[in-house]
């Protein structure tokens, strides 16, 4: 049973990692006036006002719904995360291997994920939108006041960023459990 907790664990460590690079990524971004706006209404804030079609604007809508929902997870993993190293706080040993096992397998998964994005990040980018919008209210014409807003060159640099940022917090962690390990 302690086999699997410790996968789990690792596992959450990574979807933590990831998504807190996300979260990180999001907030230092440089963005245009519209990129700002449109984050705004996903924070909480009045609709964007522009000439934006009803299609685009309930694409946005769905953005907002499912950036909530990661705000959840990403707080559900921290709770996690602390409640895990307050947990082995005690027992250096389970937390240096969880830091250093939970770190590779950030640096591996995130490897894998850069790897992707750089190899086929159109495939990577249609399958996440398959994935989150199955109803198929995500592609729209080149020409459209959305695509010009968030052109695919937005996604593939932020997409970049959160992945390196996740391979660093990923080597943080390995390096700080193979530190532990050396010390015990």
């Amino acid at each position: 049973m302690k086999k699997y907790a410790r996968v789990l664990i690792c596992l959450m460590l990574f979807l933590f990692i990831v998504l807190s690079s996300y979260k990180i990524v999001l907030m230092m971004n440089p963005y245009t006036q519209e990129q700002e706006q449109w984050l705004d209404y996903f924070a909480g804030g009045e609709k964007v006002a522009g000439d934006y079609t009803s299609l685009e604007f309930a694409h946005m809508d769905d953005v907002k719904r499912i950036m909530e929902r990661i705000n959840y997870v990403v707080y559900i993993c921290l709770i996690s995360v602390l409640g895990i190293i307050f947990y082995y706080r005690k027992d250096k040993k389970e937390l240096s291997y969880l830091g250093y096992y939970g770190g590779i397998i950030s640096v591996l998964g995130g490897v894998l994920l850069l790897l992707m994005m750089i190899f086929s990040f159109n495939l990577v980018f249609n399958v996440f939108h398959q994935i989150f919008f199955p109803q198929g209210n995500w592609q729209f014409p080149t020409e459209a006041l959305l695509i010009q807003t968030f052109p695919l060159d937005f996604f593939i640099s932020l997409s970049v960023k959160i992945f390196l940022l996740a391979l660093f917090l990923g080597l943080m962690f390995w390096g700080t459990g193979y530190y532990l390990r050396k010390k015990i």
